[in-house]
């Protein structure tokens, strides 16, 4: 025989929880300093600035976060409406960065990201900063000066790395618990990711980054028109990520690389292209929209290692022909090809498919030689003469009949196993 329950008054538990939280003290600030600058670390750095007004325990935290992002790109674009006030804009964020680099305390740097659109008149400023970030062992750096408000048309890169820094020696390495703000004492010894955005960066400039930074895993040069040569060669070398882009004058791009995973290279007009010794080489990309010269440049250099290849991304302007694909990236001869199994690619896509002979053509040799193929994404131009346009563009049925009449034609050539998707 079940007993009675007692009744509980419905008011209690509101009240008990009511008298916990009106009464509950400030647990947080009593907490050590490594936990909380990993709670600061979660917070945008702007947040973890503001965290200073709280109360006089949290002054000084802040100073000791390893992470220092300044970035202005959004604050300009949505307050400047003219050269002039963002120039403003941009005299208080130089003055903002040098008032926090003199106070902050931390010996090491994880990150450091300038994000400012900054003239060469600000060179002196931007040396002083990357001295301090590197006297912090900081271990990814980036340089972001390209101009992303609203007003600006055209970039380019107008301020140039100090090389000056890069020729230091090691030896002046501070081995001071705490650097000096002026950042005496530079170490290139912990850095892991680079990353250069419309600065001026020279052949002599990426030869020291290449020399200099032993540790190097990461390294995106954009928008510079100074460089003219690029070599990442060397046994050693710890390189895994390469990306240069929107260098127009770049010539000849030579890479050695045992450790290299990814490179990517974008509106580039290289004219002379190595790739040897890339052993663990799993992602291409290349943006040839243009003459299509940078894909037979990529295609002729790739016969050694296209075949360990997981991810190939070639983006091609309309008018780029697909002629010289062969299983050996040369101008087609033959009109036999050789086959050349590739044993890892499972996903091929095709943006703005024409139907051109050609495209036909390269579909039909990455049917027969990629064996572990699984899906075929394919985006057709169906504005292109090969396809039969709908008579009426806004009819969504005519316009999905296309589609689908596009779709059984490719169907009917690929094997059951590999998934078809139109986008």
């Amino acid at each position: 025989m079940a007993g009675k329950r007692d009744k509980i008054d419905p008011g209690f538990q509101a009240k008990k929880r009511a008298k916990i939280t009106y009464n509950d003290k400030d647990r947080i600030s009593h907490l050590a300093d490594d936990i909380l600058v990993m709670i600061l670390s979660l917070l945008s750095f702007k947040e973890a600035v503001c965290t200073s007004v709280l109360s006089s325990r949290w002054i000084h935290v802040w100073k000791q976060i390893p992470s220092l992002t300044f970035d202005a790109h959004v604050s300009l674009k949505r307050v400047a409406r003219g050269f002039d006030i963002s120039t403003i804009k941009r005299q208080k964020y130089v003055k903002w960065v040098n008032s926090v680099i003199q106070s902050h305390e931390a010996a090491a740097l994880k990150e450091f990201r300038i994000c400012l659109n900054l003239s060469n008149l600000a060179r002196k400023a931007i040396t002083r900063w990357l001295k301090f970030a590197f006297a912090r062992r900081v271990q990814v750096l980036e340089l972001d000066l390209s101009a992303k408000e609203v007003f600006f048309r055209r970039q380019f890169s107008h301020c140039a790395f100090p090389e000056e820094l890069l020729t230091q020696s090691w030896g002046e390495a501070s081995s001071s618990s705490k650097p000096s703000s002026d950042g005496s004492g530079v170490d290139f010894n912990f850095l892991k990711v680079l990353s250069l955005k419309y600065v001026v960066v020279t052949c002599e400039a990426f030869k020291l980054f290449i020399r200099n930074f032993p540790k190097l895993e990461r390294l995106v040069v954009e928008g510079t028109h100074d460089l003219l040569k690029v070599e990442a060669c060397g046994p050693s070398l710890a390189l895994k990520h390469l990306e240069l882009s929107c260098c127009e004058n770049l010539k000849t791009v030579k890479v050695s690389a045992p450790n290299l995973t990814t490179l990517i290279l974008a509106k580039v007009g290289v004219e002379n292209l190595s790739i040897e010794n890339v052993p663990k080489l799993v992602e291409v990309s290349a943006d040839s929209r243009g003459d299509g010269v940078l894909a037979e440049k990529i295609l002729s250099a790739s016969s050694s290692w296209i075949s360990q290849l997981e991810i190939f991304s070639l983006k091609l302007s309309a008018k780029t022909t697909l002629m010289w694909w062969s299983p050996y990236c040369v101008r087609r001869v033959l009109k036999s090809s050789v086959k050349f199994p590739h044993e890892h690619l499972k996903v091929f896509k095709f943006y703005r498919y024409f139907g051109r002979p050609d495209e036909v053509e390269l579909l039909e040799s990455v049917l027969e030689n990629c064996i572990v193929l699984e899906k075929l994404v394919i985006d057709p131009d169906y504005r292109s003469p090969y396809f039969v346009a709908p008579q009426n563009p806004d009819d969504e049925n005519e316009k999905q009949a296309v589609v689908d009449a596009f779709k059984l034609g490719i169907q009917s050539q690929l094997p059951q196993h590999i998934e078809l998707v139109i986008l």
